[in-house]
């Protein structure tokens, strides 16, 4: 079976658990995955993780934007 995939756009960043729903059936059932290769590489320019659905009747599969944390620099 192939997964639906989407990137979830600049305007949704996953910042707490509570946000985490799925973009396709709504239900807060994300479970987050390990990233593929391109996942990592694309990650490298905006800050991505991976994401499936839980629910069995949905089982889409995607990217949503990190929240950025600002980095902190040991002196």
């Amino acid at each position: 079976m192939k997964y639906r995939e989407h990137i979830i756009g600049a305007t949704h960043h996953a910042s707490s658990i509570s946000e985490l729903t799925c973009p396709l059936c709504g239900k807060p059932y994300l479970r987050r995955i390990n990233r593929r290769l391109i996942d990592r590489l694309f990650s490298v320019l905006i800050p991505v993780r991976r994401y499936r659905c839980e629910d069995f009747s949905c089982q889409w599969e995607g990217n949503i934007r990190a929240h950025s944390r600002p980095r902190h620099h040991a002196m």
